[in-house]
């Protein structure tokens, strides 16, 4: 399996004629475009979401203990909002 740019990243609008954002990872080389700021906070957010995706998935796989699952479920929920709330703070799902 190939190595995925670790995160984070971040995206930054670079569009002058056009609405173009770009995902960059930490040393500002450039990861992904997008033609939407949603797009572009979604590609920005997936290293987190992978993290607690794979969080998850090692808790239930290793944990009888409800506590260690709800702490991990709450990581990904912040994931989640990170991926879905704009620079404004207006969140865009329910």
């Amino acid at each position: 399996m190939t190595e995925h740019t670790q995160g984070p990243w971040e995206y930054e609008f670079v569009g002058h004629d056009t609405q173009e954002f770009w995902i960059m990872d930490s040393d500002g080389f450039l990861v992904a475009d997008a033609q939407t700021e949603a797009n572009a906070r979604l590609i920005a957010s997936a290293p987190d979401l992978l993290e607690a995706l794979e969080n998850i998935v090692e808790v239930t796989d290793r944990q009888d203990n409800l506590w260690w699952l709800m702490h991990e479920l709450r990581y990904a929920k912040d994931a989640i909002d990170q991926a879905v709330i704009d620079q404004a703070g207006t969140q865009e799902r329910e």
